[in-house]
């Protein structure tokens, strides 16, 4: 091989350069991180109706309804998109340059892999990681599918999960089963119901018993509590939520990226309206339907197929919601009135990775016994106080890292991995890399 050659061979694998990327797909993920921490820190992860009664006011009930309604789920669903769009994204450009993109990005993927599990294991706060790392290695196995062929597989995936307790692949069939399950072996006495004042004591105390762990444990007790939420995980809620809920959103993201939407909004303009109309539309509809039902009915046992309606509603609805939000936030990007404002999600989107690890840095000094213990005692309206400020935070040390380095700490790492060289770090002058 000549010298010449070999150069170019070279350069064909390395990182991609500034300028190809896709502003508005950094500004988006950057969104996607804001909408994500709000809803992690108010709603979702360490709020406790049981203890923060004595402080809780209308106006928390106003936030954790709406959050819930209208971010719960729908800036995950974002996140998860483009995960899936990115990995088709650097498919496609290592086929442009003639490079091999299985060992590079399965290297990518299994070292996201590995952080992810630590990330899980040894904070335990909350982890997307090791999720994605596994479906993008499931994307791999699917690259050569056809755009067509990924939107079939993604809707047909979502259409044969929608349903409780268990996917509706044919109707009677999960009503045979759930009444099977429901009745008590011979011999054995029968299990609380749901709504009994026994099953209620038991979950309750489950519930104080971990929060006394991570706001008052010692690392040692968190641990020991990761080890066996991640065993429980894995055994009953981890398959069907990566591969039935996450995998078809990831496909949609690869169906984007095969299509090169992205890459060329002008002509795919009215694409990008019809589904900001739809999802936006669907979106409402399934939030307020799942809203209705928790209004009305609560946590009652509601009849078999007005569980299955409830169900349907939720599920769509987050995805249709995320997905409106997303397409909207694109065609946002093309005035230049609000163009203006995307340096700072941009720059958070450039190092998402760093700034995701970040916000678990901060969540374990505030929530953790580790630190300040107020795990369980934060109520919504403060939780996205402590969010936005957080979110503030890290958008300002985003622009200031961004301006004097090529990749946030944890991007140059990982990427140092992936390519088995250290990448340079600070701004040099870029050479075109083929």
């Amino acid at each position: 091989m000549t010298t010449e050659r070999a150069a170019e061979s070279s350069a064909k694998i390395l990182p991609t350069v500034r300028r190809d990327r896709i502003e508005v797909l950094d500004a988006l993920r950057g969104f996607a991180l804001f909408g994500v921490i709000v809803v992690n820190m108010s709603v979702d992860t360490i709020w406790s109706d049981e203890l923060v009664t004595r402080t809780k006011s209308p106006m928390d009930d106003v936030v954790a309804s709406g959050l819930s309604m209208l971010g719960a789920g729908k800036f995950l669903t974002i996140f998860t998109f483009l995960f899936g769009l990115g990995v088709f994204m650097q498919i496609q450009r290592c086929k442009e340059r003639g490079t091999a993109h299985a060992p590079l990005l399965t290297r990518r993927l299994l070292v996201l892999l590995a952080v992810g599990l630590m990330h899980y294991l040894l904070i335990g706060w909350t982890d997307i990681l090791h999720v994605y790392a596994v479906l993008g290695l499931v994307l791999l196995v699917v690259h050569r599918f056809s755009a067509r062929a990924l939107l079939v597989t993604a809707v047909a995936i979502m259409v044969l999960n929608v349903g409780e307790p268990k996917p509706l692949i044919i109707m009677a069939g999960a009503r045979v089963a759930e009444s099977v399950r429901d009745t008590p072996a011979p011999n054995q006495p029968n299990p609380p119901l749901p709504d009994s004042p026994t099953a209620e004591a038991t979950e309750g105390d489950e519930t104080a018993r971990v929060i006394r762990v991570y706001a008052e444990g010692t690392y040692p007790d968190i641990l020991r509590e990761n080890v066996r939420d991640f065993r429980g995980y894995i055994r009953s809620f981890a398959p069907r939520w990566w591969f039935g809920s996450l995998l078809p959103i990831m496909l949609l993201g690869a169906y984007i990226a095969r299509r090169r939407i992205l890459e060329d909004l002008d002509s795919h303009h009215r694409f990008l309206r019809l589904v900001f109309g739809w999802g936006l539309a669907l979106g409402l509809a399934g939030s307020a339907l799942t809203l209705l039902r928790e209004s009305l009915w609560g946590e009652a046992d509601l009849p078999f197929y007005a569980r299955q309606l409830a169900a349907a509603s939720e599920y769509v609805g987050v995805r249709a919601l995320g997905f409106a939000y997303a397409s909207g936030f694109v065609l946002a990007a093309r005035s230049g009135y609000v163009h203006k404002w995307f340096a700072p999600l941009a720059a958070v989107g450039r190092t998402a990775f760093t700034n995701y690890l970040l916000q678990t840095v901060v969540a374990v000094i505030l929530f953790f016994g580790v630190g300040f213990g107020l795990y369980g005692r934060v109520n919504p309206v403060l939780g996205s106080l402590t969010a936005v400020v957080t979110f503030a935070a890290q958008s300002a040390g985003s622009v200031w890292w961004l301006s004097r380095f090529r990749y946030g700490p944890a991007e140059w790492v990982w990427r140092s991995l992936t390519y088995g060289r250290l990448q340079p770090l600070r701004h040099q002058v870029e050479t075109d890399s083929g």
